[in-house]
């Protein structure tokens, strides 16, 4: 009995494409960038993983359950390359917020706390946010022109 004819098998796609799903580009998942997360891992000792919130070109965001405050809350996991540079402008933005008024402070998305872990990847900063709610560029889907700037300053606040 010979063996089956795959006479197409170059023909068919061999990997998702991106376009397909909203996801990170996969190739980042290497030394110096993204860490890899299964939901239910938990970081920190605190924070387990529920589901993806959003992507990007150097993070990925994860609605996560803080177990010793019983909140919800974002976790930002910076991909190891690019983690020292945020971790530098975090201490930058942190100095020119305390230059400010207690009341002009509080309009800046301040986070909760930070941390940094190793990974499989490299070394990782991890920022714990408040949930805010969808991202802005989620918001214009489906529209076929720029945002009015009366509907940017609606949703932004």
């Amino acid at each position: 009995m010979s063996s089956p004819q795959h006479e197409n098998y170059e023909a068919e796609p061999c990997f998702i494409l991106a376009s397909l799903g909203d996801t990170e580009d996969l190739e980042r998942y290497e030394v110096g960038g993204f860490h890899p997360v299964h939901l239910g891992d938990v970081y920190d000792g605190r924070y387990r993983v529920v589901h993806k919130l959003s992507a990007g070109g150097f993070s990925t965001v994860w609605l996560t359950r803080d177990n010793r405050e019983h909140s919800w809350v974002a976790l930002k996991i910076i991909a190891a390359g690019t983690s020292k540079c945020i971790l530098a402008k975090r201490e930058l933005s942190r100095y020119t917020a305390s230059q400010y008024t207690s009341d002009t402070v509080s309009l800046f998305l301040v986070k909760h706390r930070n941390f940094t872990l190793d990974g499989l990847n490299g070394r990782h900063l991890y920022l714990v946010i408040p949930i805010l709610g969808p991202p802005m560029s989620r918001l214009s889907d489906g529209l076929l022109s720029r945002i009015r700037p009366w509907l940017s300053r609606r949703t932004s606040y």
